[in-house]
């Protein structure tokens, strides 16, 4: 993941907090060889096996930013499994491919 190094370093430090190996790497932001005033793009490294736990990690933190501006909608999993529609969260079972309550085509 790349971003701002403010922000990596706060998700670098939910990682240690979480026991997840990670760490910043920084990589030349041009192929100019430099002198172009560009600032390195800086990145979070993880081993291919934790990708799913900072995936997991970084949605817990979105969500708790959600609540604490009072936008978050609580959805749950359809009843066939599968993940709330997009357009309009309902959990019910899609009906020929599509949302019963939205009619949104996902199938």
């Amino acid at each position: 993941m790349s971003g701002p190094l403010t922000d990596l370093k706060r998700l670098l430090q939910a990682c240690e907090a979480q026991g997840i190996e990670a760490a910043l790497w920084a990589q030349e932001a041009c192929d100019t060889g430099g002198g172009c005033g560009c600032g390195p793009k800086i990145h979070l490294v993880v081993p291919p096996a934790e990708v799913p736990r900072v995936a997991a990690l970084m949605q817990h933190e979105w969500n708790q930013a959600l609540e604490r501006e009072g936008t978050f909608v609580a959805t749950g999993a359809a009843t066939d499994g599968e993940p709330p529609c997009p357009a309009c969260a309902s959990t019910a079972a899609l009906q020929d491919g599509a949302c019963p309550d939205c009619g949104l085509q996902l199938a």
